[in-house]
């Protein structure tokens, strides 16, 4: 998982720092929230491209592991994102339990890797109700996002 998350990051991270920069281009000076969540996920961005960099960073003269970094990114990229959608939360609620739950669910992930290590300890054979909890997981999220694109 942590070679996974290594090689990802860089792709992540770059897109994410073009399109939230693209975001603050065209951003309403009058959306503030919108314009603080793009800040946010322009320094996610940047985090995640330091997180694929190097192995250790160098922050106001403390060692920062890169998995701390990519935990940072996340953590910062699901409060961004919460903050982008909130214009728009207003005319969908359904939309804004959506991407609330979808924060939610990216900030623990962060919180997870920020304290967990380099590491990220799987069973070699998962057992079979954690594979159906990983699944319904999948239909619910598919059914989610079916009814607010409907």
């Amino acid at each position: 998982m942590a070679r996974f998350q290594r090689r990802l990051a860089l792709p992540l991270g770059v897109g994410i720092l073009l399109s939230s920069a693209g975001f603050l281009a065209l951003a309403d000076p009058s959306g503030w929230p919108s314009i603080v969540g793009a800040v946010l996920l322009c320094l996610a961005g940047l985090a995640f491209v330091l997180s694929s960099a190097t192995d250790r960073l160098r922050i106001a003269g403390r060692a920062v592991g890169w998995q701390q970094a990519n935990g940072v990114g996340t953590i910062l990229l699901a409060i961004g994102w919460l903050l982008t959608a909130v214009p728009t939360v207003g005319s969908s609620p359904l939309f804004g339990v959506v991407v609330g739950v979808g924060a939610l669910s990216l900030a623990f992930f962060g919180v997870q890797t920020l304290t967990d290590g380099p590491h990220v300890d799987l069973e070699r054979e998962p057992s079979r109700g954690r594979l159906v909890g990983v699944l319904a997981l999948v239909v619910v999220s598919v059914g989610l996002g079916v009814a607010v694109a409907i």
